[in-house]
């Protein structure tokens, strides 16, 4: 199965912002790093992290020896009543997938809709909902996809 680079690059930028939230103090001050590597054949990565009490922020861009350019950037924030969480990635092709997802507590558990586009224009939306009564946890989801036109 070949993987693109966008999905690729979306999969690293959301995994980077997963593992920082989860392992954030909720006490922390914001902090911010950045970080550049040269390829030994021309290529440039660059990452840069912003995180905050509850906020997380992460892009990432790569350039080819050629001049082309990949990139991604992905923004989490804490609301009231839950969270939402948005990224975008651009391949060196310049076709763009995009993800979004609002995670809402309830009273007994919580609800998630997520939708995600495809580069070449494919759709999926999976909606979660979670509830926990008399120490039993009930999950259900519905996935629905559209394939790309």
């Amino acid at each position: 199965m070949k993987t693109h680079t966008a999905h690729r690059l979306l999969r690293s930028v959301s995994l980077l912002a997963l593992t920082a939230a989860l392992f954030a103090p909720v006490s922390a001050l914001a902090r911010e790093r950045t970080k550049t590597v040269q390829g030994s054949r021309g290529g440039t990565f660059q990452r840069q992290v912003t995180q905050t009490p509850g906020n997380l922020s992460a892009s990432s861009s790569a350039t080819l020896p050629n001049g082309k350019t990949a990139s991604g950037n992905l923004t989490s924030q804490r609301t009231d009543t839950g969270r939402t969480t948005s990224a975008q990635a651009t391949g060196f092709n310049g076709k763009t997938a995009t993800y979004e997802s609002t995670s809402t507590r309830t009273e007994n558990g919580f609800t998630r809709q997520a939708e995600a586009t495809g580069p070449k224009g494919g759709e999926a939306q999976k909606q979660v909902t979670v509830t926990r009564e008399n120490g039993v946890v009930t999950r259900s989801a519905t996935t629905t996809t559209s394939p790309r036109p």
